[in-house]
């Protein structure tokens, strides 16, 4: 049984819930695969959580809170993955941002999937974060359900 907010490791296959939905989605999406767990990886939820791409899930609430993230993710948005799944997706965007990302985020519910979107992101210690050539998607659960988005930031630099 899976304890729902537990960090990803091999205990709970690498939060295989969360990160199977994330991938096949993606794939569904793009046409393309998000991992290539070939290399040393023991699955495809593996290969996800330790992508040298930042990527970020949030669920389905009407002010969505983040329930994935994977190393990179935690490691360059400075959050503990405790800290991660309790906070708003929103406050990953500065406050003069947040309203053109919520209405980002609302078309790309109706569309799907959209590539190529770049913006200014904040840490959890305020530092602001370009991030560029980013995908982001709808998750699709079960009978083809919303089951929230996730974001891969392809590009990133502290500025």
């Amino acid at each position: 049984m899976l304890i729902r907010n537990a960090f990803p490791s091999l205990e709970n296959n690498w939060r295989s819930d969360i990160a199977e939905i994330a991938i096949a989605s993606y794939e569904h999406f793009t046409g393309r695969s998000v991992v290539d767990c070939k290399n040393k990886f023991s699955s495809p939820s593996e290969a996800l959580f330790h992508l040298k791409r930042p990527l970020l899930v949030h669920d389905t609430q009407s002010d969505p809170i983040f329930c994935y993230g994977n190393l990179l993710a935690l490691e360059i948005f400075e959050y503990n993955w405790e800290e991660l799944i309790k906070l708003p997706s929103r406050l990953s965007a500065e406050v003069t941002q947040q309203e053109d990302r919520s209405k980002m985020m609302e078309e790309i519910k109706k569309t799907g999937y959209a590539k190529g979107y770049s913006g200014t992101r904040i840490t959890k210690t305020g530092k602001r974060i370009k991030i560029g050539d980013t995908t982001i998607w709808n998750l699709l659960g079960p009978n083809s359900q919303f089951s929230g988005q996730a974001a891969l930031i392809k590009t990133f630099e502290y500025l």
